[in-house]
Order: structure tokens, then C-alpha cells, then sequence
């Protein structure tokens, strides 16, 4: 993501329900990618 010009508002970071990071695309909309634990449901 970052070889394409994507901009991280943070460093990843683990929570109780798994991972997360908050990131803009190319045109400024604002994301956040989750990757859920295996005990998350």
C-alpha cells in the first residue's frame, strides 16, 4: 500500500479483537482495515 502513495494516520496496532490501522487513499477518503483474532465472532 505505501509503494502505491497510500498515507497511514497510525502504526498498526493490536486490540482486544485483533489488529487495526487507520489509513487516507489516493483521494483523501479515510479507512480502517481490520484483521479480527480467531476468537473474535
Amino acid at each position: 500500500m505505501k509503494a502505491n502513495d497510500v498515507v497511514f494516520n497510525e502504526e498498526p496496532r493490536v486490540e482486544e479483537y485483533g489488529a487495526v490501522v487507520f489509513f487516507q487513499d489516493l483521494y483523501s477518503n479515510k479507512w480502517d482495515l481490520l484483521q479480527l483474532n480467531s476468537t473474535t465472532k
